[in-house]
């Protein structure tokens, strides 16, 4: 499992918090910069790094994990492996988190960076994930999930029940994206009397680290919702509604699995949006190990089979379930275009 996985790594790190580097690396090196709110969310980053140890172990290339506790932090590790790797063996360094941007905006280019390909792809490249910007300086390239289409189909297929969206941080473009596109989908096709509802969780990245304040406020909407659905672009926030669900009895309240299948930590989980960053950043990096150039922006979504809706095998068996089957299919076609006509504007803006 990811959990001991990453357990074990960060058992072989120093207590600087950033692992060593061996005198004679490698030929490639893959380090990851993990958010200030760090691993184990049993969601997206976790399945982030999933995705990277799975590709390192693969080719036999040493994984470096740099974990800060603040931004500033953050920025002296991220100035220190573009030291470390200004000359000699390929790097590549993939950042996990859009509040990242202005940090290597304001480190800029990465010096040395043209002309220094080799059958790796480089000295140095740095991925940055999750960003829609393509103007970053040299050597930084952009990875973005396309959610609109997959979060559109769940608001469609949220249709018959009261819907409740607890949101992180609404300026994160990344969580404005999939919060606008379940919220349009909701509000054309929701049945008659249904109502949609909004709570915010704060205006920066401490809302993804709130577990307790989203369990009571789960506890709190499934006291006073018979028949409710909750969609939770939290974070590692989630944690505090999948904990409440687990311990409640009167089953009200359903939620949404977020970017991995969740069907098996959470018993009320009426399916779930997967979004595949772990494949997707596999695929980048095999690009960059034969040589490769990124664009400075690559964008995935349904089409390219890396978002999904992920329905829940318990539910399928019983007429609930069926109906979200049903639902799916019937409004699959209709989230593709929403999700083609998403990454055409990204594309060509």
């Amino acid at each position: 499992m990811l959990s001991v996985a990453v357990s074990s790594l960060l058992q072989s790190c120093k207590d600087d918090d950033v692992d060593s580097y061996d005198n004679e690396r490698p030929k490639a090196t893959v380090s990851m910069l993990v958010t200030t709110n760090g691993l184990g969310d049993n969601g997206y980053n976790d399945d982030a790094a999933k995705g990277i140890f799975s590709f390192a172990n693969r080719f036999g290339l040493d994984v470096s994990l740099l974990r800060p506790r603040t931004v500033e932090e953050a920025r002296e590790m991220y100035v220190r492996w573009t030291q470390e790797h200004s000359e000699g063996d390929s790097a590549v360094l993939v950042v996990g988190s859009s509040y990242y941007e202005e940090m290597l905006r304001g480190v800029g280019d990465l010096s040395g960076h043209e002309g220094e390909t080799d059958k790796t792809g480089g000295s140095r490249r740095v991925l940055l994930y999750e960003t829609k910007e393509r103007d970053m300086p040299k050597g930084v390239s952009t990875l973005y999930m396309n959610r609109r289409g997959v979060c559109y189909l769940a608001g469609c297929m949220s249709k018959g029940s009261q819907a409740i969206v607890m949101v992180a941080d609404r300026k994160d473009p990344i969580v404005a994206d999939a919060l606008n596109a379940f919220k349009e989908a909701y509000e054309s096709h929701k049945d008659d009397g249904l109502e949609y509802t909004e709570y915010e969780f704060g205006d920066d990245e401490t809302g993804f680290a709130k577990p307790d304040e989203a369990y009571f406020l789960t506890e709190i909407v499934s006291t006073f919702t018979l028949d409710g659905i909750v969609f939770p672009l939290l974070g590692g926030s989630t944690v505090g509604v999948i904990r409440y669900l687990n311990n409640e009895q009167v089953g009200n309240v359903r939620m949404i699995g977020m970017d991995v299948d969740q069907n098996e930590l959470c018993q009320d989980v009426a399916f779930s949006v997967g979004i595949y960053i772990g494949v997707a950043i596999n695929w980048m990096l095999e690009e960059w190990l034969i040589g490769e150039e990124w664009d400075k922006l690559q964008v995935y979504g349904m089409e390219d089979g890396l978002t999904e809706i992920i329905l829940s095998n318990d539910l399928q068996r019983d007429e609930q379930g069926r109906a979200y089957k049903d639902m799916m299919n019937e409004y699959y076609q209709e989230a593709i275009e929403e999700d083609r006509k998403h990454a055409e504007k990204l594309w060509y803006k």
